[in-house]
């Protein structure tokens, strides 16, 4: 049989999504993998500093759940043990725009998961856990990408150790997935490298989120999230040319406040029934999971 190691070390930087797929994606070709991660990561699926964007609702589209569960054989399976639900794509869910009746709710077939972003990414380092050749060495800030003496590559990586003293790791091929690319253009200027042009897309979108406590009377037909937390409900709002807003929850109601909304969602990841939306004629588009 031939063999599919390409090198002996493999690095990637950031124990987000991407890194940790790319992790996954490199096993079979290295006799190593090294995954670094700066936040000192939760033993259970938390929400952690690295990755802020968590505590908004996430959705797992079905092409990334079949992605991942390719990469990582079993992701689906300890998603489900973590409390995801599965969705029927478009019967579960329930849309609806200004001027139109709600969406009809066909079942087409497709089946994904309601899944919070912390499960998400628990369930991929439980599965990354089982791969003898991928190590996770969190808590370990990256420096920079050390080049080759004649800067026509890389030859590791500099990480800061305990007490601020640092190391360089060795690598044959190193990932930078730690979000900016910070890693990337320094190296890039280095070593006399030209920089990636830039294409900089204005976007006047905010948002926010809330989590309320589902009704007591709340439908029981509601499909519910152990993954999200099953006792409360997560509510996020974006908003179009305007960058502020404000929400109250008063007698289990949601009611949105600003000086125009002309452009707004409003997404719930709780439930089936879209029979608390309180603003229906304001809302871009009304999710409910």
């Amino acid at each position: 049989m031939v063999s599919t190691i390409i090198g002996r070390q493999a690095i990637v930087v950031g124990a987000g999504i991407g890194g940790l797929a790319a992790a996954a994606a490199l096993a079979p070709f290295f006799e190593r993998v090294l995954l670094l991660e700066r936040d000192k990561l939760p033993e259970e699926a938390r929400h952690r500093p690295g990755t802020p964007q968590s505590r908004h609702p996430h959705g797992l589209l079905i092409g990334g759940l079949r992605a991942l569960e390719e990469l990582m054989p079993g992701f689906e399976r300890q998603l489900v043990s973590q409390g995801a639900v599965r969705l029927r794509s478009n019967c579960d869910i329930r849309v609806e725009r200004p001027g139109y009746d709600p969406f009809p709710q066909r079942d087409l077939g497709l089946t994904t998961l309601a899944v919070s972003r912390p499960a998400i990414d628990h369930a991929a380092h439980l599965c990354l856990a089982a791969v003898s050749n991928v190590t996770v060495r969190d808590g370990c800030r990256v420096l920079e990408f050390v080049a080759a003496p004649d800067g026509a590559g890389l030859t590791g990586v500099r990480v800061e150790g305990d007490g601020g003293s640092s190391e360089t790791l060795p690598a044959d091929l190193a990932i930078d997935a730690s979000g900016r690319g910070a890693l990337t253009t320094a190296f890039l200027a280095a070593t006399s490298h030209p920089q990636p042009k830039e294409t900089t897309i204005g976007v006047d979108l905010g948002y926010s989120t809330g989590v309320f406590e589902i009704p007591r009377d709340a439908a029981d037909d509601w499909k519910r999230s152990e993954a999200i937390d099953s006792k409360w409900i997560q509510l996020a709002i974006l908003i179009v040319g305007q960058r502020h807003a404000e929400l109250w929850h008063s007698n289990q109601r949601c009611v949105l406040s600003g000086r125009s909304l002309p452009n707004t969602a409003l997404r719930i990841c709780a439930g089936k029934n879209a029979g608390h939306s309180t603003a229906r004629r304001k809302l871009l588009q009304l999710v409910i999971v």
